[in-house]
């Protein structure tokens, strides 16, 4: 039967070529009555060095109801019902993409909040740098309570090269340096997509 449903000649898929590009788009739809925008800028992928530095920086920016943007753009401001931040990383790519719920009102001093939020994170502190690399060292121990979670994780090592490197994950974050995630919150540009109520 799987030799009936899938092909027997090997193909061969070419991977595509991945530009960078910065851009903004506000796209007025009816029908809905909540504002949704994503907020992305480039990362490290999982074959460059600083990718651990990338994940301080995601879990301290936006992961979790701790984190920077939840605490000020939702609990301080009360601007979005939802704020969320995602590390998304591959062997070709990486990206770090904040999304938020919210009214369209408030879509421009959200935009604002993080890019201040962000340009801050160039002076962050050695006191959240340590707490960060901890809090990433208790979600790697709880990741590896799921087989699936483990299963997924490998499959993308391998994809990357090798899949001991998810062996080496809390050896890594420990050698990251303070200065590496100042570093790459130096934004070189980002993209900002917002759909709005009409």
């Amino acid at each position: 039967m799987a030799e009936k449903i899938f092909p027997t000649k090997r193909i061969e898929f070419k991977e595509g070529k991945i530009e960078k590009i910065n851009a903004s788009l506000i796209e007025k739809r009816k029908g809905i009555d909540q504002a949704q925008l994503v907020f992305g800028y480039h990362m490290p992928s999982l074959l460059d060095k600083k990718r651990y530095a990338a994940e301080i920086l995601d879990v301290i920016l936006g992961k979790g109801m701790a984190s920077r943007l939840f605490q000020e753009i939702r609990e301080k401001r009360g601007l979005a019902y939802a704020v969320k931040g995602m590390l998304e990383q591959d062997k070709n790519y990486g990206y770090e993409m904040i999304y938020i719920g919210t009214v369209k009102e408030k879509i421009n001093e959200i935009k604002e909040l993080i890019l201040k939020e962000i340009k801050k994170m160039q002076n962050l502190e050695k006191k959240d740098f340590e707490q960060a690399k901890e809090q990433l060292h208790g979600l790697n121990a709880l990741a590896t309570e799921s087989s699936a979670d483990v299963m997924r994780v490998l499959i993308q090592e391998e994809n990357a090269g090798n899949a001991e490197e998810y062996y080496k994950y809390d050896e890594r974050i420990e050698k990251v340096k303070l200065e590496d995630v100042r570093k790459l919150a130096r934004l070189g540009g980002y993209s900002f997509v917002a759909l709005v109520p009409d």
